[in-house]
């Protein structure tokens, strides 16, 4: 599971249609920020791929999104087991 914290800017007078497009994409969730034209987003996703496509493809196309920043990212990794490989960064 991979979890990702995101900051997005959005237009002032559109903030609210757009915080209800934002939590109706599955593994999608709005936080309310007290600065103006910003709404948190927590995305939940199986693994960093995922996550990346939920941020570029739904959340950075959304109608009113100006720009979405990722700022904290945790990823939980499941013990390895006798058949897996070494966990390796791809470039």
């Amino acid at each position: 599971m991979v979890t990702v914290g995101v900051l997005v800017r959005v237009e002032n007078e559109s903030l609210r249609d757009v915080e209800l497009a934002l939590n109706a994409i599955p593994g999608v969730s709005t936080l309310e920020l007290e600065e103006a034209g910003s709404i948190g987003l927590v995305i939940e996703a199986p693994d960093l791929d995922a996550a990346h496509s939920l941020l570029c493809d739904q959340v950075q196309r959304t109608a009113g999104v100006l720009a979405a920043w990722p700022i904290h990212t945790q990823l939980e990794t499941q013990p390895p087991d006798a058949s897996s490989q070494p966990f390796q960064f791809r470039s």
